[in-house]
């Protein structure tokens, strides 16, 4: 869809978004892709204004799949039913220009997410765990950090297996892997990210094994927990004990599974990335809730889930109202009592 910016840019008599339409799809010929101004004729410079139109009507069919999709389809993105509907106005001189629409799909819609961010190293000689929100990958020993994010967003904390024998290098491989993974499906949004969660990380473990093999880190992985933040839905998926909460009425609901099991008095992960073999799978665990705007999303790797109750955690997301406030705040209790790496990122809903 996007390739038709070009067309509309065209600005022909000859060339519109309609015709191409008719040319790419061979079966689009329902009337309600036709702004309303053309059924009287049009002048070849109010052809633009027109193509916009049916640019509005073609995004409805992208999320539906039916000419006809009524705005109050639940399929169709909130953040994209306001601009369908500037795009759909019966008055050509109220459309938007096309420069703002590519504004506008590019930015999620217009909505945006909040998020802050914070980590501490402990005692550990290298800070292992990897922080991605929004395409930028962060692995400091120590920070805090804000932004906001267009909507829909990938977030995820990954948390390196190995140590000295390159958990580091993994844990940044494979955050790198799931960037680049998700950034297709983060373009435009779809009406639902199950499926693509699972290619995503079935993407990502590919990469991931490579990079271990052409490095020789045969002991190596990387816990991992990902979401997808989308206008109406969140999507989760996680491998290992990295973990996902829902913040809602002051109290935390755990999202995501946990990997592991009890062996010698420690915890041993038995999925995470890299871990596939002639024997073993990777299955990531996959969720999707309502998104409920006022909520809370909290990613945290295992040095913070493992130090403080979600009650405690709890009790910090509802004293600080500021996503960055609250992270920082959860890392210095942390940082008090850690041994072990802990990142933690906060994403207001």
């Amino acid at each position: 869809m996007l390739a038709l910016f070009s067309t509309i840019k065209d600005n022909t008599a000859e060339k519109t978004v309609y015709g191409e339409l008719n040319s790419l799809l061979q079966n689009v010929t329902d009337r309600m892709y036709i702004a309303p101004e053309l059924s009287g004729g049009a002048r070849p410079g109010e052809l633009t204004k027109a193509d916009i139109y049916s640019l509005g009507r073609l995004i409805a069919f992208v999320y539906t799949g039916e000419p006809r999709a009524d705005l109050d389809d639940l399929r169709i993105p909130c953040a994209m039913v306001e601009l369908v509907q500037k795009l759909t106005d019966p008055d050509p001189a109220r459309r938007p220009d096309i420069d703002a629409v590519r504004a506008r799909l590019e930015n999620g819609g217009g909505l945006r997410l909040v998020y802050g961010a914070a980590a501490c190293q402990g005692t550990r000689p290298r800070q292992e765990d990897v922080l991605l929100a929004n395409g930028t990958l962060t692995a400091r020993p120590d920070y805090t950090l804000a932004d906001t994010a267009p909507c829909p967003a990938a977030f995820a904390v990954l948390d390196g297996i190995g140590g000295g024998y390159g958990g580091a290098e993994v844990a940044h491989a494979a955050a790198e892997a799931l960037d680049r993974a998700a950034a297709p499906y983060l373009h435009m949004e779809l009406a639902d990210y199950t499926q693509p969660l699972a290619a995503i990380f079935a993407d990502a473990e590919r990469e991931t094994k490579r990079f271990m093999a052409e490095n020789g880190y045969t002991r190596s992985g990387a816990s991992a927990a990902l979401v997808i933040a989308a206008s109406r839905a969140v999507y989760t998926a996680n491998l290992g004990d990295s973990r996902v909460y829902r913040y809602t009425h002051g109290a935390l609901t755990q999202l995501t599974r946990d990997h592991r099991f009890a062996l010698g008095g420690r915890h041993e992960l038995y999925q995470y990335l890299g871990a596939s073999d002639e024997d073993t799978e990777i299955s990531p665990t996959i969720g999707k809730i309502d998104r409920v705007a006022g909520e809370r999303l909290l990613l945290c790797t295992d040095g913070v889930s493992g130090k403080l109750s979600d009650e405690e955690l709890a009790a910090m997301l509802t004293a600080h109202p500021d996503a960055g406030d609250a992270a920082g705040a959860i890392i210095a209790a942390v940082k008090s009592i850690a041994t072990d790496n802990a990142t933690v990122l906060v994403v207001d809903l």
